[in-house]
């Protein structure tokens, strides 16, 4: 029951923790109903991959391979493990788990509906994904780009599994080990190096699904399926937006699901499978943990260690320009902002209200969710035009377009002095936050 009740909270906290709920009721369906004629089992999975399809009409077949195979992988390996055999007696834990998790979900859209009404959490649960989708889907690489890595990467654990096999002293077969660490650490100095062992994790998820496939999980206890399975679900957190942060959310349960299906295997290709994570940690540590989270994948970047901004809310390093010019422009919004007066910052810059300490005239993160021509007019006729004091135009985007040169010409009639803060044009009724 409580891990129901978490599950369905974290779906609220975050919308893929559904997909846990999702990934532990396929399980516990799974080993009640026993018998492979049941469809049951099938819900779960089809219900997902049901909303993918029809929200998501830009998925690609390295989408489908990578994010959906898995899952489905996954429950037909966990389905020929159970075989025939009804285990009645977890029925009342899918009972329990269910009803946790329904009271979490529906208390919180009950919530949800009392907090902000049905257009509101409608728009939230349906509109707002389908614009994501839109302006802010970002799809895996293409297939012919894991050729060469899949490649290299399969030729090593080979060697490493003949070497796991064939050597009897721990020492030999350690040395063989730290040999792998070493080579997949410095291949990330090179670019080509680095790229390629990204692609490889990319492909973490399936292989997990193979090598349950491949083998049976009936020796498995409930927990070792329980990591499985999760696992493999998460791995769908990457659609739509495929970029090397949302892979790093959900390798390190691929790495404990690796690992309990290590406890389940023959020693040499447990040794193996240990030994093979046990580099990819490595080169987690060496290339990742210190690396530009927004580079994951593409090029390594140092993390920028400069100056600290300090703030009673959030303190967050930069490097040293960057640093100097952020502490000038959030001093100025302040002077520009009175204490208890929103500021209005767009396109895409919702940091801007956190850290200067005021509160947003939007309630929208990102712009693009006011998709249309006439929404971006009639929402910027409803609060730059008003009473505001001032308003901040942030030139680079991430996502949604740049204003343009007509809509800028529009707003220096109600604030004609502008101020550039490195991206940002803070752009006030009066010169006093003028440098």
């Amino acid at each position: 029951f409580a891990a129901g009740v978490l599950c369905g909270a974290a779906a609220w906290i975050k919308s893929t923790g559904i997909f846990v709920v999702l990934a532990l009721a396929q399980l516990l369906l799974i080993r009640i109903t026993g018998g492979r004629g049941s469809l049951m089992r099938w819900l779960p999975s089809g219900l997902s991959l049901f909303c993918l399809l029809v929200v998501g009409g830009g998925l690609t077949f390295e989408t489908l391979l990578l994010f959906c195979a898995p899952v489905l992988l996954g429950g037909i390996a966990l389905t020929r493990a159970v075989g025939n055999e009804r285990r009645q007696g977890e029925l009342a834990r899918f009972m329990s788990f269910s009803v946790g998790a329904a009271l979490a979900l529906f208390g919180g859209l009950g919530l949800s509906l009392w907090g902000v009404g049905g257009k509101w959490l409608a728009r939230g649960l349906w509109e707002l994904p389908r614009m994501r989708l839109e302006y802010a889907a970002l799809a895996p690489p293409p297939l012919e780009a894991y050729a060469l890595p899949l490649l290299v990467g399969s030729l090593a654990v080979l060697l490493l599994h003949l070497a796991m096999a064939g050597f009897q002293r721990p020492a030999t077969r350690t040395i063989v080990g730290l040999g792998l660490i070493l080579g997949i650490t410095l291949l990330g100095g090179s670019l080509s190096g680095y790229q390629g062992v990204w692609l490889v994790l990319r492909c973490l998820p399936l292989l997990l699904a193979l090598l349950i496939f491949h083998r049976s999980a009936r020796a498995a206890s409930l927990g070792q399926q329980a990591w499985w399975v999760v696992a493999l679900w998460l791995a769908l957190s990457q659609f739509p937006y495929a970029h090397g942060i949302y892979l790093v959310y959900c390798l390190p349960l691929v790495w404990l699901a690796l690992d309990a299906w290590a406890e389940t295997a023959p020693a040499p290709a447990s040794r193996t499978v240990r030994w093979s994570m046990s580099a990819m940690a490595v080169f987690a540590a060496v290339w990742v943990n210190v690396g530009n989270f927004r580079r994951f994948g593409v090029d390594f970047e140092q993390r920028p260690f400069g100056i600290l901004i300090p703030d009673e809310r959030v303190g967050i390093r930069l490097p040293g320009d960057e640093g100097d010019i952020l502490l000038k422009f959030l001093q100025a919004v302040r002077i520009a902002v009175p204490e208890g007066l929103p500021i209005l910052a767009f396109p895409d810059a919702p940091e801007v209200a956190f850290l200067a300490g005021r509160a947003s005239a939007t309630r929208s993160f990102y712009d693009f969710f006011r998709a249309t021509e006439k929404d971006q007019k009639g929402y910027l006729e409803r609060h730059a035009l008003a009473s505001l004091p001032a308003i901040v135009v942030n030139r680079a985007p991430e996502f949604s377009r740049p204003i343009s040169q007509e809509e800028f010409r529009e707003l220096r009639k109600t604030f004609p002095f502008v101020a550039q803060f490195g991206k940002y044009l803070l752009m006030t009724r009066e010169s006093k936050a003028s440098p």
